[in-house]
């Protein structure tokens, strides 16, 4: 009825939507008008960085996840007191770990909201793991980053910590409003990004007995962490229902805010915990039409549908204003460069909130389990935890062995060379040396090449490698003068073999061996 009436006063209201708004409101939408994005957009820092706790209280209740701006150039955000976690997919190449690192660099070091004006966020810790370690490399000193984990275990013993610090705030928060205090959950924000969830999820469910105390460790945070103002962000390629690296159906009714940025893998559309059928054949359509566009995704939360280009924020150690770095890393437009410029002095002056932590092992043997039995991940995610810096972000010397990223740490475990060549080059496969034919120490001293074929020949028929009845045609180029003609095949008998199995014998010098190349031994 609607487009009707649209169309008989001359408006084109094929793609109407209507919602309500939150009081209740109907709401007409039309995407009616081109989608129409720069190639690369970025949001401004903030005036000031955070350094105190209070400060990182009193910002947060701005703090939103900034997504990016949407096709008539609106920001698109979510707070984070409506929507405490999200849910990334997308798969290879889509730009998740770049958009990880964004949301990362807003929350650690704060950002000026386009619609208010005001500085927002700033002042989180930030605990990070990723299936691929080096996309989060260079932020494992960052000042406001706690933890970035190198593999499963770490994972694990890194998200036990982080549910340990939500059951602390609670018992905290529990004292607090017994003394009548009214802000009793006013702690510093955490951000706790999961990337690569699949390829995390398979490897600890294969390594060790259970993945169910790591799952469980999750879905507490999940439940409990908004109150306590810790904040998850789960990345992973496909959402599967379910199967291997599938996230569980209660963890998706807790992440209530879905992001995917490039083309939706088919599980992933087909997911009714992310695409419903409201949006799943406008999530397809869309979705095909951005497939390679960097850095453009959509965000739904179950009755909408949106499609942003996502900011492109400065990241310590993976960006850069040189211009003679990768293109990958150097900023994409002009617009982008003048606010990385202004970013970079503000990102280095944040001060960390938090100690850096480091995993307290014995030795690589931490992570064993027993007899050759595969570990229990509940002994392992229990690993205790220290803090490896100081108040001004120093490494304290005696806890560098308890530093997953230094040289000397404790529980480092060797994975062998690379695969390669090493420097020297590899020596020629050697050829024996024809004896020269005026040599009197050679046996074939003067002889013609064909004279040489056929003493070799009879040396081979004496060590028992050919049969004797094997030899040159008379009239064939290798028959020595003389030589009678080869009989044919067939039922001729065979020249009796003499007995040598007394006689000495010389054996052909084997051919010396190549040198081994490092890296395919």
């Amino acid at each position: 009825v609607l487009r009707a009436g649209f169309k008989g006063v001359g408006a084109d209201a094929g793609n109407l939507r209507v919602t309500e708004t939150a009081s209740g409101a109907p709401l007409l939408i039309f995407d009616d008008a081109p989608s129409s994005f720069p190639a690369a957009v970025c949001i401004e820092p903030p005036s000031s960085v955070v350094t105190s706790p209070h400060q990182a209280t009193a910002r947060y209740d701005g703090a939103a996840w900034m997504l990016g701006l949407d096709s008539r150039g609106k920001v698109v955000k979510y707070p984070l007191e409506g929507f405490p976690h999200v849910l990334v997919a997308g798969g290879t190449a889509a730009g998740k770990s770049v958009w990880a690192r964004s949301v990362i660099e807003m929350f650690r070091t704060g950002y000026r909201d386009p619609d208010t004006g005001h500085d927002a966020g700033g002042g989180f810790t930030a605990f990070i793991s990723s299936g691929k370690p080096s996309d989060f490399a260079t932020l494992h000193s960052a000042p406001g980053v706690a933890m970035v984990a190198r593999d499963a275990q770490q994972t694990a013993v890194m998200v036990r910590q982080v549910r340990l610090e939500v059951e602390r705030r609670f018992e905290a928060a529990t004292e607090a409003k017994l003394r009548g205090d009214g802000r009793a959950f006013d702690f510093p924000p955490i951000l706790l990004v999961l990337d690569e969830w699949g390829a995390t999820s398979i490897t600890l469910g294969a390594k060790h007995k259970s993945a169910e105390p790591f799952e469980s460790d999750v879905d507490l945070i999940l439940r409990l962490a908004r109150e306590a103002r810790a904040h998850v962000a789960l990345l992973s390629q496909t959402i599967r229902k379910t199967g291997a690296g599938a996230v569980p159906g209660s963890w998706q009714a807790n992440l209530g805010l879905t992001v995917s940025l490039g083309a939706p893998e088919a599980e992933t559309l087909n997911n009714p915990g992310v695409f419903n059928s409201v949006t799943r054949p406008r999530a397809e359509v869309i979705g095909s039409r951005i497939a390679g566009v960097k850095g453009r995704g959509m965000v739904t939360t179950g009755s909408d549908l949106i499609e942003f280009q996502s900011f492109y924020v400065w990241s310590p150690g993976t960006t850069s204003l040189d211009n003679a770095a990768d293109k990958k890393v150097r900023p994409p437009t002009d617009e982008v460069r003048a606010l990385w410029e202004k970013w970079e002095p503000v990102s280095a002056s944040v001060p960390a909130l938090m100690p850096r932590i480091g995993i307290q092992v014995s030795g690589a043997d931490w992570g064993n389990g027993e007899d050759g039995k595969k570990p229990d991940l509940d002994v392992v995610a229990s690993t205790p935890t220290v803090a490896l810096t100081d108040r001004d972000g120093k490494l304290i010397p005696t806890m560098a062995k308890y530093d997953p990223w230094s040289p000397n740490f404790a529980g480092k475990r060797s994975s062998g060379a690379v695969l390669g060549f090493d420097t020297q080059p590899a020596a020629p496969a050697e050829s024996p040396t024809e004896p020269a034919a005026g040599d009197a120490d050679s046996p074939v001293a003067g002889m013609t090449d064909a004279e040489r074929k056929e003493a070799v020949r009879q040396e081979a028929i004496r060590m028992g490698l050919i049969p004797p009845d094997e030899q040159p045609t008379g009239d064939s180029p290798d028959a020595p003068d003389g030589a009678p003609p080869r009989e044919p095949l067939g039922d001729a008998p065979v020249a009796e073999q003499p007995d040598t199995a007394n006689e000495p014998t010389t054996p052909t010098a084997p051919k010396p061996p190549r040198k081994p190349r490092r890296g395919f031994e």
